[in-house]
């Protein structure tokens, strides 16, 4: 038997790590030894060194073992080879030295014990390559076996199939590459977190925060969308986007339990000013230590920072602006693609909302112009987009008759009238079914997927074929006309004074603020922010109104075009709530009179102008053209509807086949659907959203690329973008980025916003002007903008991310430019 080195050289305490022992304690350990002596608060603990695992292996008759496979390695047997040596490194025992001494120190930590048990591989983090992530971590070990079993575990992930592939192809010597191992007190944090010191993405000089309750956990399994903070390099807090925070990862006896945040708790930021103060004095620290941006985790208790890990950033890619130089025609529609997906779309989400968008195609194409979309998803996940380009077939010599065809506007609205009323009728009837019956086997849930899918292309149909493309062609023969009366008006003029869905739910919102304002204890009580089960339990009366209310808008959701990341109204009435919260302090604010004034102004002239004949023809478009309008506007909560469902389905197939519902949505349809058939998730699945999730972030970086090669960037202080409702105003700065910030926005503040949906209409009731980074002339903000009779400019681009909340801007409505002006 061999001699084995002494137990110094086999554990070191953290404290005591030198910065050269890369060789001994890997990249983890000497990262933690150099930030203890450098009076940086890191939890205590130990290292079992690479000394420890060689003697490990050695002592068990492993290396030999290990020696003889790889020598004897081929591409048809290595995973099989690997295993095994896994096997034998977990089955294998500690010498009874090194067991007492590693349960020794383990003793030392103060109970209840928790602590983390992290792979610490001596090639880790070199410049030239970057191990991260290739070998395991075990946190929350309360017990000594498992301490024991955890060790051997990392021990075993140095011989995973993913780390013998990246040595491979890194070229590192299989033999030289050892592991240590550290085991570190856990922190009862009350806030936990990721820290970037410049921005991984583009390399930028500003700090990115991720945080949530709890522990860590939380954040990087998944389970929570955290709270997310940047920093510029002076501290100053310059963006701040709060995530939902469902749940916290908390300590219990056996381990860690997960436990739901209150809806407080979710709606407030977890992080305050002094704690952002604090992580970005201690960064900057860390930061000047290495000389180069690091990666670091976080935790807080008792207000007070402990780092957990730190390493330097290796994916920094610097990002050009801008990249891609577009036509004025690929900007228009990238602009309108933005608008529908403020967010990147998880793949399976892409590729039913881009049902909608690839039918305006399909009908180019019967028409006899061959166009795909410039926009795709690639095999990662990530969206790109192409030149457009398109060519001619052989239907364009039928276009004159089509063409006649598409202007027969009776015949348009009885077909698709008819089309509308059929998908309405069906997908009620899908959602009795399923909320009557709610325990479905995976084949029958496909079933259901695939006829709402098929309801969804009807709808895609009727909007575009009966009422979006005759209505373009009515629009401009009814502009040229009106422009005769006032050259200022547009065609959208004639939708002022419309009754329509979107308008609908807003009065009947307001109906509910006038019968929730008698009872002036509960409008306290919403204005201070209740949420829905505590008004439920204490106003049943007034929940019934709420709840009849749901019924009929409740499929309502924060993206109205994308199927399975959004949420609706009937998923979170919480929301709701916070629109309550806003009316309650806008009901004077009602649809502007002068709209309709303008709209009777426009015909009365349009009669003294033209013959009896003409006026009449003319008559009947407007009523087409506004009708048009009322039915495309009715589709959109018709397949928003079919969206809750889908993700109601989604849901069930998360809880029967025990996978996060998130995991699922890496998945393409098709795949998804391989899935349900097979009625598991084999190997090949779950590596494709390991890898997909993998490279979420970049998906996210180069969509946020195409926003911004898609705008103009001029002068700093001025933002151009068109025109959505006449006039000129001044005022302050309120950005919204969504719905959690809709509480933001005061009376008379201009609401700033990547983009608006039905969901935010009673927010136009207390701006005083919009400007949004998406839409164009006819998209919601502007349509709601002149009904209101307020200024709005939009597809601005930039304006969410370069203006500041509360300093002075001039919205100029009428040429869609945005000006900085010096604070009051």
């Amino acid at each position: 038997m061999k001699v084995y080195l002494n137990i110094s050289n086999n554990i070191i305490d953290i404290r005591d790590v030198k910065e050269n022992q890369l060789d001994i304690v890997g990249g983890k350990g000497v990262n933690l030894g150099i930030m203890i002596s450098n009076n940086i608060q890191v939890p205590d603990g130990f290292i079992i060194t690479a000394y420890a695992y060689k003697n490990y292996i050695e002592y068990n008759g492993i290396l030999k073992d290990i020696e003889e496979k790889i020598n004897k390695f081929n591409e048809n047997d290595i995973e099989l080879e690997l295993e095994k040596i896994r096997e034998n490194i977990l089955n294998g025992e500690f010498s009874n030295n090194i067991k007492e001494e590693i349960l020794k120190k383990y003793d030392r930590f103060s109970i209840p014990i928790h602590v983390a048990v992290r792979s610490s591989a001596t090639a880790e983090d070199l410049p030239e390559a970057s191990f991260a992530g290739q070998q395991e971590t075990y946190l929350n070990v309360t017990k000594k076996e498992e301490l024991l079993l955890s060790i051997k575990k990392c021990y075993a992930s140095l011989w995973s199939n993913r780390s013998f592939l990246y040595r491979t192809n890194n070229n590192f010597n299989h033999l030289e590459v050892s592991i240590a191992v550290v085991v570190q007190e856990m922190v009862n944090s009350e806030v936990s977190g990721v820290l970037f010191t410049a921005n991984p993405s583009t390399g930028s000089n500003e700090m990115i925060i991720d945080a949530s309750y709890g522990l860590g956990e939380a954040i990087v399994s998944g389970k929570v969308n955290p709270d997310n903070y940047v920093l510029d390099s002076d501290g100053k807090e310059i963006h701040t986007k709060i995530g939902n925070k469902k749940i916290s990862i908390v300590y219990s006896e056996n381990g860690t339990k997960e436990i739901d945040n209150s809806n407080k708790m979710r709606e407030e930021r977890c992080l305050s000013k002094d704690n952002l103060k604090d992580l970005f004095s201690v960064s900057m620290n860390i930061k000047k230590l290495y000389k180069k941006p690091m990666d670091i985790e976080w935790a807080i208790k008792n207000n007070r920072v402990y780092i957990l890990q730190a390493r330097p950033i290796t994916t920094i890619k610097k990002v050009k602006k801008p990249q891609k130089k577009y036509s004025d025609k690929e900007k228009k529609y990238l602009n309108n693609m933005i608008e529908h997906f403020p967010v990147h779309c998880y793949p399976l989400d892409y590729e039913i909302a881009m049902i909608l968008q690839n039918m305006k195609f399909e009908l180019f194409k019967e028409v006899g112009i061959n166009l795909k979309s410039p926009i795709y998803m690639d095999n990662d996940g990530i969206i790109q987009m192409n030149k457009i380009k398109f060519n001619l077939n052989f239907k364009i010599l039928k276009f004159p008759s089509v063409y006649r065809d598409y202007k027969n506007n009776l015949k348009n609205m009885e077909e698709g009238e008819k089309i509308l009323n059929f998908c309405n009728i069906e997908i009620n009837r899908v959602e009795k079914e399923l909320y009557s019956n709610k325990c479905y086997s995976l084949s029958k849930i496909n079933e259901y997927i695939n006829f709402i899918i098929k309801i969804h292309k009807k709808i895609a149909y009727a909007r575009f074929r009966y009422f979006l493309f005759p209505a373009v062609i009515v629009g401009e023969n009814l502009e040229k006309e009106i422009k005769k009366i006032n050259k200022s008006y547009t065609e959208y003029d004639l939708l002022s004074n419309l009754n329509y869905i979107t308008l609908d739910v807003n009065k009947k919102i307001d109906k509910i603020v006038l019968q929730m304002a008698k009872n002036k204890v509960l409008v306290d009580d919403i204005k201070s922010g209740i949420n829905y089960e505590y008004l439920k339990s204490h106003y049943h009366k007034e929940s019934i109104i709420i709840k009849d209310f749901l019924k009929q808008y409740g499929w309502k959701s924060d993206y109205c075009c994308i199927p399975f990341s959004s949420t609706s109204w009937n998923e979170d009435p919480n929301r709701l709530l916070k629109i309550l919260k806003i009316s309650m302090s806008s009901l004077e604010n009602e649809s502007n009179d002068s709209n309709y004034k303008k709209y009777e102004y426009i015909l009365k002239n349009l009669k003294a102008n033209n013959k009896i004949n003409k006026f009449n023809k003319l008559n009947n478009e407007i009523s087409y053209y506004r009708l048009a309008h009322v039915r495309r506007e009715e589709s959109q909560y018709t397949w928003e509807k079919g969206f809750g469902l889908l993700r109601w389905l989604l849901t069930s197939i998360s809880q029967i086949m025990s996978i996060p519902y998130e995991d699922l949505l890496y998945l393409r349809l098709n795949e998804l659907q391989k899935v349900l058939v097979a009625e598991e998730i084999s190997k090949k699945y779950k590596d494709i959203i390991s890898h997909r999730k993998s490279l979420r972030s970049q998906a996210e970086i180069t969509w946020e690329q195409l926003s911004i090669d898609a705008f103009r960037y001029d002068d700093k202080n001025v933002f151009h973008g068109v025109s959505g409702s006449l006039g000129k105003v001044r005022g302050k700065v309120c950005i919204v980025n969504n719905h959690n910030d809709f509480s933001k926005l005061e009376k008379g503040d201009i609401l700033v916003c990547p983009y608006t949906d039905p969901e935010w209409t009673p927010l136009f009731k207390v701006a005083k002007a919009v400007v949004s980074d998406t839409g164009g002339a006819l998209s919601h903000a502007a349509i709601v903008a002149r009904e209101y009779g307020i200024p709005a400019v939009l597809g601005v681009g930039n304006a969410t991310s370069n203006l500041i909340d509360g300093e002075y801007i001039v919205v100029d409505g009428d040429n869609g430019i945005i000006k900085k002006i010096m604070e009051e």
